[in-house]
């Protein structure tokens, strides 16, 4: 299960995640790629309400739900942000069709599961 108080230890503690939501568990292979922007939400970390994350999972259930579909989060340290997306994750050997996608989309970065690393969109896949 998805608690909120739960996300924002995993977001203080390790930078972020990318969750199984049926089952709470970190994805630890593939590459992260937001696909579906118009259901992610960002705020400054400081504003942080677990009232309004509970919210926000509430209403991105039935997306989160579908088939291959994860909850993903960071924390953009340049910037104070806070990210949570819905988030596909494709194999490792992807890469390059997950930064390609992500491009696409307007995405900036992709994140390599497997290789710990965020990979930028404009940059080298």
């Amino acid at each position: 299960m998805l608690v909120p108080r739960h996300l924002r230890a995993l977001i203080d503690d390790q930078g972020g995640f990318t969750l199984d939501p049926r089952s709470g568990t970190a994805v630890r292979r593939g590459v992260s790629v937001c696909l579906d922007p118009e259901l992610s939400i960002s705020f400054a970390r400081s504003a942080w309400q677990d009232q309004t994350i509970g919210d926000w999972l509430a209403v991105r259930a039935g997306s989160l739900a579908q088939s291959r579909r994860f909850l993903g989060g960071w924390f953009d340290r340049r910037n104070d942000r806070v990210w949570l997306d819905v988030v596909r994750v494709l194999p490792g050997l992807a890469r390059p069709v997950a930064v390609a996608l992500a491009r696409r989309r307007g995405q900036h970065c992709v994140y390599d599961l497997g290789r710990r690393q965020l990979v930028l969109t404009c940059g080298v896949a």
